[in-house]
């Protein structure tokens, strides 16, 4: 089960590329890595993760 325990603020020149590992699928789920400690901290892709919801389009 995973969930959220600390959220940090950091500014852009922390945030390293994701390395290339896993496949193409999961990818796009990881924008960026940022070392914090003695710990890789992963920055997921939000949009990528939760599905869209379709609006009604009167909304």
């Amino acid at each position: 089960m995973s969930a959220v325990s600390d959220i940090l603020g950091v500014s852009p020149s922390e945030i390293q590329a994701p390395p290339k590992v896993g496949d193409d699928a999961t990818q796009g789920f990881i924008e960026g890595v940022i070392a914090s400690d003695d710990r890789m901290l992963r920055i997921l892709n939000i949009a990528a993760v939760l599905p869209r919801i379709q609006l009604p389009e009167d909304a």
